[in-house]
């Protein structure tokens, strides 16, 4: 099964938001092939991002959103400089 069927079948299941970690091969033509699919229709978005320099790549290729397990002030900032949305990790519990 390919990425655009398991996207395909989340968003024909009502999913709204979809995320491609950074450590997977290819995810960045990954991000540009769902947003120029779905376009405004599902929020597409980077997980696992470590530093700015990602989140730049990723918001390049269209990511709506980058997650982040880790609170790192600069890809906090250029997130917020293209008006993306920025989720940080900033708890964990253990």
């Amino acid at each position: 099964m390919t990425i655009l069927s398991i996207a395909e079948a989340l968003v024909n299941g009502g999913v709204k938001a979809l995320e491609i970690t950074q450590d997977t091969p290819g995810s960045l033509q990954m991000i540009n092939n769902m947003k120029n699919l779905y376009q405004d229709k599902v929020l597409v978005g980077t997980g696992t991002v470590l530093d700015d320099t990602f989140a730049k790549s990723a918001i390049d290729v269209g990511s709506d959103f980058i997650y982040s397990p880790i609170f790192d002030i600069k890809t906090i900032q250029i997130t917020n400089c293209f008006v993306k949305i920025s989720i940080p990790g900033v708890l964990t519990p253990t």
